[in-house]
């Protein structure tokens, strides 16, 4: 466990000229009175030692012993998935979490994220998406947000040409009810694949 600064109480400490924490001396000493000082721990594995200081009088074990707290770290951002389709509007690939034709331009379409592909019906707040435009109308691009908010003004992926299929990486905050919309500025079937999602 890392060093930590701690305040040990007693008598006589004003001279004190050593502390130890399982027999490993302290990284360093400060006095504040006779009877105060503080002391920064030596690094250390987890569990109880006992604490011992030294003056001109002698050696003096605290009743009370030190404990080493294991470091407990935060959670990680982002929960990996086994990537995961959620999104495929082609109808000879069976298309899944959509329904119709070939989206056209300027065509929403709404994808339910929530309860699907390993993320969680509620508590999960983004996702990362790898989004895939193919067999494009022509060149233009894809744009991906939360449902129920206003569309951002950046794309997400572009198409540069007729019949293009390009795929980008987008981490995307979940809307309404647990939705992204996609939108193209050019007819494009669309893919979606989730790999990671993050709580809210």
């Amino acid at each position: 466990m890392a060093a930590t600064t701690v305040t040990l109480s007693g008598s006589g400490l004003l001279e004190a000229q050593s502390v130890s924490f399982g027999g490993v001396a302290a990284v360093s000493i400060s006095v504040v009175d006779d009877a105060t000082i503080r002391v920064v721990t030596p690094p250390s594995a987890a569990g109880e030692v006992s604490v011992v200081a030294t003056t001109p009088s002698g050696t003096t074990t605290a009743v009370q012993r030190f404990t080493y707290v294991p470091t407990v770290l935060p959670p990680p951002a982002f929960t990996p998935l086994t990537p995961a389709r959620l999104l495929e509007t082609r109808a000879a690939a069976g298309m899944l979490g959509y329904a119709g034709a070939k989206p056209v331009a300027g065509q929403v379409v709404q994808l339910q994220v929530t309860g699907r592909g390993g993320i969680p019906a509620s508590g999960a707040g983004a996702v990362a998406l790898n989004i895939t435009a193919t067999e494009a109308a022509g060149a233009g691009y894809v744009t991906v947000w939360p449902c129920g908010a206003a569309p951002p003004g950046t794309s997400t992926l572009n198409l540069q040409q007729a019949g293009s299929t390009v795929a980008n990486l987008a981490v995307v905050g979940l809307g309404t009810g647990g939705t992204v919309c996609l939108w193209a500025s050019a007819g494009t079937h669309l893919m979606a694949d989730v790999t990671a999602w993050a709580a809210a």
